[in-house]
């Protein structure tokens, strides 16, 4: 399942909320300078070439390398970065979740990918809590839980809380008309 290097875990393909249960936040390789990271980790020209630039070759640039350094703060300043949150509803219904970073900023949809049951992955966006695909999504999770909503939280590691603005994170329903 994973590449190990040292002190860093990779992965090929694509990451799934369970890998966030080896780290918190995963890096998505997409610039070679990113090759020191594996260098300083032990990683040969040799070992490079066969795990990066082979994997690239075969999947004609269009597979995906994410890696993960335990005990560095290696994720500043890189273009993909994927961070595990919680999203609660209710204060008592907590799914995991994980919200993509660009270039330390969240995407532009301001969207966080959250599970239910393990399996389906749900959209949430946090720029506009009132768009029709947030309504429809609340409606889907009450369907679910059996439970109007009436709030929602969405937390994530406090290292990483610098990522997130704490109000775009909350919403309770009686702000929505």
């Amino acid at each position: 399942m994973y590449q190990h290097l040292g002190n860093i875990f990779i992965k090929y393909d694509k990451i799934t909320i369970r890998d966030f249960l080896l780290s918190p936040i995963w890096v998505e390789y997409y610039q070679s300078y990113e090759l020191d990271i594996f260098r300083r980790n032990g990683a040969t020209e040799e070992w490079i070439e066969k795990n990066i630039f082979e994997y690239e070759e075969k999947t004609k640039g269009n597979g995906k390398i994410f890696y993960v350094v335990i005990g560095e703060s290696y994720y500043k300043n890189r273009e993909y970065v994927y961070i595990k949150n919680t999203i609660v509803f209710n204060a008592k219904y907590f799914f995991n979740a994980y919200s993509t970073l660009i270039r330390d900023e969240i995407l532009e949809t301001k969207a966080i990918d959250f599970y239910i049951n393990k399996k389906n992955k749900t959209l949430f966006y946090l720029q506009d809590l009132w768009k029709n695909e947030n309504q429809r999504t609340i409606k889907s999770i009450a369907n679910y839980l059996n439970e109007e909503i009436e709030l929602i939280n969405i937390y994530t590691d406090q290292k990483f809380s610098n990522f997130i603005d704490p109000s775009i994170c909350f919403y309770k329903k009686h702000s929505l008309t």
